[in-house]
């Protein structure tokens, strides 16, 4: 759950600086990833809460949700410490590049959280 949690916290903070004055992020990626923190949230509750066929159900889900996700958010990043060819209104290619801000890397821990948490949830504990 507290992987889930800083998902969500990470996806109200600024995730990337620019290096043009122009550049702008679209909202839509971080709504998504509010949208995916609740989720894992949920699926973190299921962790503690499901019987024995449910958490099974909910590691798995949270083990691939959360690699998967994770891996696509250190795709990003990389690819904006890279730079990210665009054309400029004049028909030029520039390459814009940005540096990851706390909120991108609060979602990358977040996803490390519950990727560590699924895992753990497949040992056999007492119920």
């Amino acid at each position: 759950m507290a992987g889930g949690t800083a998902i969500i916290l990470g996806s109200l903070m600024p995730w990337i600086s620019f290096n043009n004055a122009g550049a702008e992020v679209k909202p839509g990626a971080q709504t998504a990833s509010a949208v995916l923190g609740l989720v894992v949230v949920a699926l973190g509750f299921a962790l503690r809460a499901a019987p024995r066929p449910g958490r099974l159900a909910a590691g798995i889900a949270a083990l691939g949700l959360s690699s998967l996700t994770g891996l696509l958010y250190v795709g990003f990043i990389l690819a904006g410490i890279n730079g990210v060819p665009q054309q400029d209104p004049f028909g030029y290619i520039t390459t814009v590049a940005y540096s990851p801000n706390v909120g991108i890397i609060l979602t990358v821990a977040g996803c490390g959280a519950a990727f560590v948490a699924a895992i753990r949830s497949f040992h056999n504990r007492q119920d």
